[in-house]
């Protein structure tokens, strides 16, 4: 499954689920780490218009990876927000370096 996380921009071609909010990220992120059907890509943007953000989303991918409950995916930052940007990446990194420690084991 490909996901798209904005708020306001449409999802371009290539993705399977656009996820509008923290909410609708949580419920996804939480199936894939007990169903088959498993997050391969995602793309994120920071502002998602609410009190939680794309940043959050990297940083629940970036727990589950530590404690090995969901399984390696690709990713991408299009948020416009250069501070959110960052950010996101730092914690999608630092899950990176989880499933690079996990796999080794």
């Amino acid at each position: 499954m490909r996901i798209w996380i904005d708020d306001m921009r449409k999802m371009p071609k290539g993705y399977d689920v656009h996820v509008h909010n923290y909410k609708e990220a949580k419920k996804l992120i939480d199936a894939d780490c007990y169903t088959d059907d498993y997050i391969e890509h995602i793309s994120f943007d920071h502002d998602l218009g609410e009190d939680k953000t794309g940043y959050d989303i990297a940083r629940l991918i970036e727990k589950y990876a530590f404690k090995g409950l969901i399984p390696r995916m690709t990713w991408e930052v299009h948020s416009m927000n250069p501070v959110g940007a960052s950010n996101i990446t730092k914690a999608m990194k630092n899950a990176e370096r989880y499933w690079d420690k996990n796999d080794s084991i």
